[in-house]
């Protein structure tokens, strides 16, 4: 049963790794050879996933087209956050990689945003109430150290991701599409991806966040609304 567990689970992670190559790739350039070579299919299979992910999402594909139109059209780029992309000489030499810039600058900037932002809101609060440090961010994750205790880490954890939730729709990102920002937790007692687990925060722990959070500001704050799921 272990075994078969197991190799479910590597299946799933090889499924997610896949989906993951295909929507980062396609926004940043990634030709169907790049893709084969990775994941050991097809040129055919692989130029599949491509057309196929182009095929789903036809307003996504102009968007992306639209921005990797903009360093020879010498456009500059600017985010919902004022965070502008601007260009230089553009050669048959940088061609490509400027376009493979301009396709991600939006997502990745805006994505690093939020965190930041969502940092800089939480930090003060999640150290007064549970004694957690933020102690790096990277592009789009905030890691954390704290004590290995549910009751601490389940209501900070709920918090946090709460607020990177809010804060895309506070600028209005996905309030036209209804396209939900998720924020996804993991925890555990070491760094690195083999010793960290997904965690759901309860319903319960958000309650708890709710309650401590809104004693610490003095005003009532409303986590549970801006939370897309949680565990039960």
């Amino acid at each position: 049963a272990y075994r078969r567990q197991r190799q479910m689970c590597i299946r799933d992670s090889d499924q997610k790794m896949r989906a993951k190559a295909v929507n980062f790739g396609i926004v940043y350039g990634r030709t169907p050879p790049s893709l084969a070579e990775e994941f050991n299919i097809s040129l055919k299979e692989a130029e599949e996933y491509i057309r196929a992910w182009l095929g789903r999402y036809p307003v996504a594909a102009k968007f992306i087209q639209e921005c990797r139109d903009a360093p020879t059209m010498m456009r500059t780029m600017i985010t919902v956050f004022g965070r502008k992309k601007r260009w230089g000489v553009i050669s048959d030499q940088n061609q490509r990689n400027s376009e493979n810039e301009a396709a991600n600058f939006p997502a990745q900037s805006s994505a690093h945003d939020v965190t930041l932002m969502a940092g800089i809101e939480c930090q003060p609060v999640v150290k007064a109430i549970w004694d957690i440090d933020f102690v790096n961010e990277i592009h789009d994750a905030l890691y954390t150290e704290a004590v290995a205790d549910l009751s601490v880490y389940g209501p900070a954890t709920a918090y946090v991701t709460s607020v990177m939730q809010r804060i895309p729709r506070d600028y209005g990102l996905g309030v036209k599409t209804g396209v939900p920002f998720i924020a996804e937790a993991k925890q555990g007692s070491r760094w690195g991806r083999d010793y960290m687990k997904g965690f759901t925060p309860t319903q319960e722990h958000f309650e708890e966040a709710e309650r401590l959070v809104s004693n610490h500001l003095g005003r009532r704050v409303h986590l549970m609304e801006n939370s897309a799921t949680f565990a039960h």
